[in-house]
């Protein structure tokens, strides 16, 4: 394993939910779960990385960036945590719902 500094935080699409919307004509909604993992050897630190996350994207709606789509929302799911006892690292992890239209 190489050497990564810490703390760090991993991103990870977990599903891809699609619903089809008739109306006017037909749309997708997605709605994926990302989890962000927030990593540290000091538990404070990591769950204070993992409240950053939450509260940055919770309820926000708007473009992310230049080239993507226009969120419609972002809602809090899930949070865990672990203690990983061989590599003596914290893991926080915040699971958020991205809505879109496509």
């Amino acid at each position: 394993m190489q050497d990564v500094t810490k703390p760090y935080v991993t991103v990870t699409k977990t599903s891809s939910p699609r619903m089809i919307v008739n109306g006017a004509c037909t749309t997708s909604l997605a709605s994926p779960r990302f989890r962000f993992d927030c990593v540290s050897d000091d538990y404070k630190e990591a769950k204070e990385m993992a409240n950053v996350i939450r509260q940055t994207l919770e309820q926000f709606d708007g473009q992310i960036c230049t080239s993507g789509p226009i969120v419609t929302g972002c809602y809090y799911q899930d949070e865990t945590e672990q203690y990983n006892e061989s590599l003596l690292l914290f893991m926080v992890s915040v699971t958020i719902i991205v809505r879109y239209f496509e």
